[in-house]
């Protein structure tokens, strides 16, 4: 698997990981310094992140990604997608569509 698969399948396993609600791959795929906002403009830090989805307070029931482009840099890898997204959050279902492709 050359490097730029691995970036594709880590970012499917984070979405999986997302919408089963399964924190521990999560706590290793995200990075200590995440910070997260969302479309409403919350913010939430990996630890906020974590724990709304441990408690289900935010569930994720779809996250599409399409248009996914990766670009790698020396060590750094950078990938910018399409990411179509089906969510309930405090009972409210939502269907959201984040990013836009370089």
């Amino acid at each position: 698997m050359n490097a730029e698969q691995l970036i594709r399948e880590r970012k499917l396993d984070r979405a999986r990981a997302t919408i089963s609600g399964d924190v521990e791959p999560l706590s290793d795929i995200l990075g200590d310094s995440l910070v997260w906002v969302h479309s409403s403009a919350r913010v939430e830090s990996k630890g906020d992140l974590l724990r709304a989805l441990s408690a289900r307070a935010t569930r994720y029931l779809g996250i599409d990604l399409d248009d996914q482009v990766v670009r790698l840099r020396g060590g750094v890898a950078i990938m910018t997608s399409l990411a179509r997204t089906h969510a309930e959050t405090a009972g409210t279902e939502r269907s959201l569509r984040n990013g836009t492709p370089l």
